[in-house]
């Protein structure tokens, strides 16, 4: 069942596709934490705070020294079929050991799309992907507050350290 907004259905990604390029070695695959930072006013906003949210997306780089015109023509149409950053589609990433692949379903991040010719019938290429999770986190209501907190929350406000879990739901008035 698609998500709403308001009485407007928002309907799900489905990907179609597999990404037609195999990178060369050294293949990069990294996450990153969204970090999530509040500057303040006070001490010429040289004052921050920051919040982890959780761990980012995989994003992965795929590099090509040397690509024909026909596998640059293949990942041109590709591109275009999936316009742009906003298609799915499933990368098959090689394994840290090397031996295999895993598939991620995956898009374009909102690079544009661009080679650099190495000659006439040969070109270079860099593309970024960003992984669409297949699944998310669910996180049970424990309590509701509604103006004091309890000790437990008060103590655990005061740490050093929270994770801050974003919740968000839309409701039309």
């Amino acid at each position: 069942m698609p998500d709403t907004i308001g009485n407007i259905a928002v309907p799900e990604i489905t990907p179609s596709g597999t990404f037609p390029i195999v990178p060369d070695y050294p293949h990069g695959r990294a996450q990153r934490p969204e970090v999530v930072i509040h500057q303040f006013g006070s001490g010429n906003a040289k004052i921050e705070q920051r919040f982890l949210l959780g761990t980012g997306a995989k994003r992965f780089t795929v590099r090509r020294a040397w690509l024909r015109d026909s596998e640059r023509i293949a990942l041109r149409n590709f591109w275009e079929s999936k316009y742009g950053p906003y298609g799915a589609f499933t990368y098959n990433g090689p394994n840290d050991d090397g031996i295999g692949t895993t598939p991620y379903i995956c898009r374009f991040a909102n690079e544009p799309l661009s080679w650099e010719m190495v000659a006439d019938w040969a070109c270079s290429v860099g593309v970024t992907l960003v992984e669409i999770p297949t699944t998310t986190p669910a996180y049970a209501l424990n309590a509701t507050v509604t103006r004091f907190p309890s000790q437990a929350l008060k103590d655990a406000l005061l740490s050093q350290v929270q994770q801050v879990i974003p919740l968000v739901k839309i409701q039309p008035l």
